[in-house]
């Protein structure tokens, strides 16, 4: 588990804590409720992801607050140069206006100058073009894609791998 601590104008961005766990799952619960079927998220497992989050030396789960009220989650986990974002939601009422990409920027920008992490991986549901637009626009391309890799039972669906890479300073 890395210590993460950032603060960058009205935003405060902190791993999450135990004591912090309620508010994220009520705050997940209702973000995901309105786009569940776009995100492919399941809740239940969030608890899972918690244990496995204080239990590993290279995860990050970061909850995002702005004006003492959580914004959103930042779930990833570091393997040597490059940091895999595995969830990454910003408040409904606060997309589409600049505020998730400036906080993805103050996130890699952080990882960059503090663990030296110059390669970037997120995968979204193939067919989510929101998403896909989202991490176009942040420098993010199409890296790789796995057939099939999601499942709700009802239907499978492709998991398009996007990259940024960032150049190496020395």
């Amino acid at each position: 588990m890395f210590n993460v601590e950032i603060s960058c104008e009205d935003i405060f961005i902190s791993n999450i804590e135990k004591e912090d766990f309620d508010d994220i799952e009520n705050w997940m619960k209702h973000q995901v409720g309105e786009c569940y079927e776009i995100m492919w998220i399941n809740i239940s497992e969030l608890r899972d992801r918690l244990v496995e989050y204080y239990i590993s030396g290279n995860e990050i789960f970061l909850k995002l607050i702005k004006d003492d009220c959580i914004i959103g989650v930042f779930k990833g986990r570091i393997e040597e140069d490059k940091l895999l974002i595995w969830c990454y939601i910003i408040e409904n009422d606060l997309r589409r206006n600049g505020v998730g990409s400036f906080i993805l920027e103050i996130i890699i920008d952080y990882f960059k100058k503090n663990y030296g992490i110059t390669n970037y991986i997120t995968g979204v549901v193939g067919d989510n073009d929101g998403s896909i637009k989202f991490w176009n626009k942040n420098k993010f391309n199409e890296y790789r894609i796995s057939k099939n890799f999601f499942s709700n039972g009802k239907e499978e669906k492709d998991m398009l791998l996007l990259k940024r890479n960032l150049e190496k300073s020395f």
